[in-house]
């Protein structure tokens, strides 16, 4: 006999005991008939999560790199609450026993919210963290130095 389970968004399991593993175990198989729609595929980032040579006065491309920066921040911190969710499980499942049978997500759990917080992206357009960021701003004609040298009419430093 073969049972299928259908969810939202028309993706559909089955399950198949016919072909079971040597075990009994039956063997899931998943199909995923629709391929991503046009409107997903336009909704998806394009540019990389990070101001690295993004001129602000191109808004578009600011814009682009700024939504991109707090995407990532979000996907980081939804992660952070499935797993804080997976602990709380955990921790009923497991009862008395929940500190040695949790622990491996207990850790992962408080890594996770250390590093995984929405910061916004202020302190990102203002400073560099790296020395290489600001390297590749140089490089790209997009550095601070380069816009005040543009403004004052190509001197570099006005007195």
């Amino acid at each position: 006999p073969q049972i299928a389970i259908s969810c939202r968004r028309r993706r559909t399991f089955s399950l198949s005991t016919a072909s079971a593993t040597s075990k009994g175990d039956p063997v899931v198989s998943v199909s995923m008939p629709t391929p991503e729609s046009e409107l997903f595929k336009s909704q998806k980032p394009n540019v990389a999560p990070a101001f690295n040579g993004v001129d602000y006065d191109d808004t578009k491309a600011f814009k682009a790199a700024e939504d991109a920066i707090i995407r990532e921040q979000w996907v980081g911190a939804m992660k952070t609450r499935l797993v804080g969710e997976e602990l709380g499980k955990c921790y009923m499942r497991e009862g008395v026993n929940h500190l040695e049978n949790c622990g491996e997500l207990r850790e992962k759990y408080l890594q996770m919210l250390a590093t995984n917080k929405i910061k916004g992206t202020k302190f990102l357009q203002q400073n560099y963290l790296e020395q290489k960021d600001q390297e590749l701003d140089i490089a790209a004609k997009t550095h601070i130095a380069d816009k005040m040298a543009k403004i004052n009419g190509g001197v570099r430093f006005s007195s």
